[in-house]
């Protein structure tokens, strides 16, 4: 029989050859797959990031490497091991200086109030992990849902319209304007960005964009990336083509993630490079591109610019950034996910997905110059994929649930 000091010996010499710690860029790639990962009920692994898993797949063998080598570590110890991070946990009462939070210990949480929707509207549930996604264009609110997007009438909070799309379990992100519906098209082949008429409903044009991700309406154009491809494209809506290509990465495995605009450009996240680059819509080039390799480290989940700033969010943190410096005013992060934040003038409203069993939903205000958080929405009914402003309300989705609820607008007042 061996003795334990022989196990040691041989634990000592097995971690002594192999690696014990899975490189950062490595950890990154697997973060961000796991936060943009489609999921599909017929086929998990299928869609855009679907055709090579190898990558992959090692970064999660890495990574288990690491777990394992880690919990032999611990076992060996003869004193009392130490897990997570070493600052003192998070005062109840919150400060009112930046958070500057670095590390993966979260916030404490306000007591959340109850509030009372004004109308509540069944569109379908999404099964995919965006949930449900809406927009407004000005006299309607649409919604995507894992097989249709669904038309909301203001004025009556009934269903107007569905227009059916081929799709699987997966949410997409909406661009509307007067007259037309945009959306990427993930199960299309090949991949393009389609254009759907919400009168009739049909598909007017697809517009051929290989790998294509999160168009946005602004400056006149239609505006969408190439994940694996390292271009983003601006599509004229008068002739639904594809009138400039933008090279703003090289293509790497993370490649680029979200699109936003606001403060004049149009913003797009490359993963590979830890940055953001700022696109001019008069000259359609790339004008600067924004370092955040010391502020956030990989592709956002999801990107809004407005109030002087830059703010992604990525599984349960949220930055601030700095678009002159891209340095981070702060961080903040939470036991959960967040989602795409909403800006209001008191406050940084966004959704979190909790850990627990709960099925409530939490709407979380974050004071924007220091990312304490100040006030919390419980929505009983479900929890939030996504949020607007119009038509002098609050519509949230409650995608899971199949729900689009709409609220008073007031109830984005902080309550201090």
């Amino acid at each position: 029989m061996s003795s334990k000091r022989d196990i040691e010996a041989i634990l000592d010499e097995w971690l002594a050859e192999g690696a014990t710690e899975a490189p950062d860029r490595i950890l990154g790639h697997v973060q961000v797959r796991i936060q943009q990962q489609p999921q599909r009920r017929r086929h998990p692994l299928a869609g855009r990031w679907g055709r090579d898993i190898r990558p992959f797949a090692a970064a999660a063998a890495a990574v288990v490497v690491v777990v394992v080598s880690a919990s032999i570590l611990l076992w060996r110890s003869s004193g009392p091991a130490i897990v997570g991070a070493t600052q003192p946990p998070a005062s109840a009462t919150p400060s009112r200086s930046p958070v500057n939070v670095t590390g993966p210990t979260p916030l404490p949480l306000p007591s959340a109030r109850s509030i009372q929707a004004l109308a509540s509207v069944n569109v379908g549930a999404s099964t995919g992990q965006g949930g449900g996604l809406i927009a407004s264009d000005g006299t309607t609110i649409w919604v995507s849902t894992d097989t249709s997007i669904v038309g909301i009438d203001p004025t009556t909070n009934l269903i107007t319209a569905r227009i059916n799309v081929p799709r699987t379990a997966f949410s997409s992100p909406i661009a509307v304007t007067k007259g037309a519906i945009w959306l990427d098209a993930p199960d299309a082949h090949p991949l393009t960005v389609d254009r759907y008429d919400p009168a009739t409903g049909k598909l007017v044009a697809s517009v051929p964009v290989r790998d294509a991700l999160w168009p946005v309406a602004a400056e006149g154009a239609i505006w969408i990336d190439q994940q694996s491809g390292g271009a983003a494209f601006r599509i004229d809506p008068a002739t639904n083509k594809a009138v400039a290509t933008i090279r703003v990465g090289t293509g790497g495995p993370i490649g680029l993630g979200a699109v936003a605009s606001g403060a004049g450009a149009i913003w797009v996240v490359d993963g590979d490079a830890s940055s953001i680059a700022e696109i001019s819509p008069t000259t359609n080039n790339v004008v600067r591109t924004i370092s955040t390799a010391g502020s956030f480290p990989w592709a956002y989940a999801s990107m809004t610019v407005g109030s002087g700033a830059i703010w992604g969010t990525v599984g349960g943190s949220l930055t601030k950034i700095d678009p002159v410096t891209g340095a981070a005013a702060w961080t903040a992060n939470f036991d959960g996910t967040l989602n795409k934040p909403l800006l209001h003038p008191d406050a940084i409203w966004v959704g979190l997905v909790t850990q627990t069993t709960s099925t409530a939903g939490i709407e979380l205000a974050l004071d924007p110059t220091s990312g304490v958080p100040l006030d919390a929405l419980q929505i009983r009914d479900g929890q939030v994929s996504d949020a607007v402003e119009a038509f002098g309300s609050v519509w949230l989705v409650l995608g899971h649930q199949g729900l689009v609820e709409r609220f008073p607008q007031d109830v984005l007042t902080v309550k201090r």
